[in-house]
């Protein structure tokens, strides 16, 4: 016997679902595999973890390139106009002991002031990287020991909250887009809006967002600038 409309419609709409969700999956499990081969994310305990690899973490060697040579006028003109320079604080040696990168990244005066790292001492990797005042972590990004992204935090009256958009989201296989509810979000790709760091749209449905004109963020609604990779 021939089946009824409805059971058909039913049919229908069953089969368009479960082939919505294995695209969404497939999707998911190519991100997941891009970014396992680029050495961006792991798997542990069946759950993806960000690798410090993902947001340009190599090492303090590779940060110590980036140090032009530094003058005593630099210095200087610091301690006068507070203009940053680019500079390292090293750890305290003991006996035996080899050289080790502290810090990396920007000055003003005498302390570490605007952008830079931060590093393990035996292992020289990234232990945190983001902003200073005076000396002081402000808010960014920590690693722990293993090169395992544990989250953005800022620095409230001493203590370390968590604060915005954690990049492990990144890779949650469950999330879709938060308009259309099909597609993989921006975020899947790495990619966030600007300045409010949301990324739960779809690169589809931002398009269509943005073709209407001063475009808002969805989540938010907040004015968006431009996407960026976080």
């Amino acid at each position: 016997a021939a089946a009824s409309p409805e059971a058909a419609a039913i049919a229908a709409a069953t089969a368009t679902a479960a082939a919505s969700q294995a695209g969404t999956a497939a999707a998911v499990t190519a991100a997941l595999t891009s970014a396992a081969l680029a050495g961006h994310v792991i798997v542990l305990g069946g759950c993806a973890e960000v690798t410090s690899a993902y947001f340009g973490c190599h090492g303090a060697l590779e940060a110590l390139k980036t140090i032009p040579t530094l003058s005593a006028e630099a210095v200087q003109k610091s301690k006068e106009s507070g203009e940053p320079y680019m500079a390292a604080l090293f750890w305290p040696e003991g006996p035996d002991e080899e050289t080790s990168v502290l810090y990396v990244g920007e000055f003003r005066g005498m302390l570490p002031h605007g952008r830079g790292k931060l590093f393990w001492k035996d292992t020289q990797m990234e232990s945190f990287v983001g902003d200073f005042v005076q000396g002081q972590i402000v808010k960014g990004l920590f690693v722990d020991h293993e090169g395992l992204l544990i989250g953005q935090l800022v620095n409230r009256d001493g203590t370390l909250e968590v604060d915005g958009f954690q990049l492990d989201l990144t890779f949650e296989p469950g999330q879709c887009c938060a308009v259309c509810l099909d597609n993989l979000p921006m975020l899947a790709e790495g990619l966030v809006l600007a300045p409010c760091m949301h990324g739960g749209v779809c690169k589809s449905c931002w398009s269509a967002i943005e073709a209407q004109g001063d475009p808002l963020c969805p989540c938010c609604r907040g004015v968006v600038s431009g996407t960026c990779r976080y």
